[in-house]
């Protein structure tokens, strides 16, 4: 198992990730190109967020996690794929779709509160 831990600045702020394999063999390119994805991911994600992923290879599948805590929420992906790309694919996009919702969701709350509030 390999555990690889990244740190960023996001708006100024520092961000966490921490990608783990198991059963398979990182390289530095997928290492670098998952951390671009999640930084970009992070970008989109509440400001206090920290992400999470786990990657896994059992026979011929890929199996992966990917995690973002917030206090505003925790979002998670799960996704198998028989290559890392389908895979990785898969983790984002859902993940894309929950934040664009969370996104939604805080915008039309904020429209609801009386004038004067906050």
């Amino acid at each position: 198992m390999k555990d690889v831990i990244n740190e960023g600045k996001k708006r100024g702020k520092q961000m966490t990730y921490d990608l783990t394999f198991k059963g398979m063999h990182s390289n530095e390119a997928l290492e670098e190109n998952l951390a671009h994805q999640i930084d970009d991911l992070l970008e989109k994600a509440p400001s206090d967020s920290s992400a999470y992923s786990f990657i896994s290879k059992v026979k011929k599948v890929y199996c992966g996690i990917l995690d973002i805590f917030s206090s505003q929420g925790h979002f998670v992906a799960k996704a198998v794929g028989r290559d890392i790309n389908e895979l990785t694919k898969s983790l984002f996009q859902q993940l894309y779709k929950q934040l664009k919702v969370w996104r939604i969701d805080r915008n039309s709350e904020d429209m609801r509160l009386p004038p004067g509030e906050f």
